[in-house]
């Protein structure tokens, strides 16, 4: 049989007769013909300038828009009077935390310091180069200084002077007991580092009120609140991931242990241990917090859903198990860096339900 009959019989009328014949024949090659068509139309529009121009624009408002500095002053409010509370709280363990010979002793602490940072601030340290006084004397003098600084970053009256000498103050009193701090220290350290270099005294502060004109809305609150929310978007990515490697997260098995161990248990729930699937559910929905924070806490629709979600997760760690300071640091970080808007005119951010923000402002104008 000649090869024009061969291809009279193929595009005859068989080919209408029988489709599944022409898919067979003709469809991988269309399909690669397709796919190839389709990223050549793929790499021609990215080669576009006014894509690229478009992207940058997108970025160049995301990261340099002006913005007015309400979240960072809701942040510099948050952690200065938790911190202050905290301060207030611990005070009765300043020297058991902080001395020589307090809980843990000098030559333990040496052996656990790392050599590769032997210049880190602490009150040893201090005593060394800065102050020439005793122990006692000097941890008085950091532990008044952190407070008188605290006030004031507070109140926002001279806030760049009192954000670096904060940072420095919170810094020695953290190396200095390394070994007995936790998440709140660490977050709170994070983002005393992030003021220092915002202008978080712009609102609600001391220096904002001494001001003729209020401060215009500028391109480094804008960076300084992306690069906070980035930080602690990553953080919840990295400590949702961390979990889910876990078996006892998917199981709920970490769940009933952390509510029903003696060290932090407040409440009784051992009658729940009849219904599992709560605590495997309440794993869950912290992988899912956790893990989704970075995606889903950026668009509008499901913002207020996670600061929902993630607020509603630190309240029942302050409430169950005893962590009440890194609970609440967690919201104000949410809450501040996500709920409240940036833009100027706008108290709440979009997705934020405002009604209950709405009907406070008119009762209070009396209209």
């Amino acid at each position: 049989m000649s090869i024009d009959r061969i291809a009279s019989k193929i595009s005859g009328p068989s080919l209408h007769q029988n489709g599944s014949r022409f898919m067979k024949l003709n469809f991988p090659r269309r399909e690669r013909w397709n796919s190839m068509k389709g990223r050549a139309h793929v790499a021609n529009a990215l080669d576009q300038p006014q894509v690229w121009a478009a992207l940058k624009l997108k970025m160049r408002e995301f990261f340099f828009k002006p913005a007015t500095a309400r979240p960072l002053a809701a942040v510099r409010i948050g952690i200065t009077a938790l911190l202050l509370i905290q301060a207030v709280v611990l005070r009765d363990w300043m020297f058991p935390f902080l001395s020589s010979d307090g809980f843990i002793q000098k030559p333990v602490a040496d052996a656990l310091w790392t050599s590769a940072l032997p210049n880190i601030p602490n009150i040893t340290w201090l005593m060394q180069w800065l102050l020439p006084f005793s122990e006692p004397t000097s941890i008085v003098i950091v532990s008044v200084s952190y407070l008188i600084s605290l006030i004031f970053l507070a109140s926002g009256l001279y806030t760049r002077l009192f954000s670096v000498l904060t940072w420095f103050f919170h810094w020695t009193i953290y190396n200095s007991a390394f070994t007995l701090h936790y998440g709140v220290d660490m977050y709170a350290h994070v983002f005393l580092f992030y003021l220092m270099f915002t202008r978080s005294g712009d609102c609600w502060s001391v220096d904002a009120w001494r001001r003729s004109e209020p401060a215009e809305p500028s391109a480094v609150n804008r960076l300084g609140l992306r690069a906070m929310q980035i930080q602690l978007a990553m953080s919840y990515l990295a400590t949702g991931l961390w979990k889910a490697q876990s078996e006892q997260w998917w199981n709920g098995d970490l769940i009933w242990r952390a509510l029903t161990l003696p060290l932090y248990q407040h409440f009784d729930f051992t009658r729940l241990g009849h219904w599992p699937f709560f605590f495997i559910f309440a794993g869950w929905m912290t992988l899912l917090f956790e893990i989704g924070y970075i995606i889903f806490i950026w668009p509008r629709f499901t913002r207020w859903i996670w600061i929902a979600g993630i607020m509603g997760m630190h309240v029942g760690i302050a409430l169950f198990l005893g962590l009440e300071f890194f609970g609440v640091i967690m919201c104000i970080l949410t809450g501040a860096l996500f709920g409240i808007s940036p833009e100027p005119g706008q108290i709440l951010a979009e997705g934020v339900p405002s009604a209950p923000f709405a009907m406070w402002t008119k009762a209070r104008n009396g209209s």
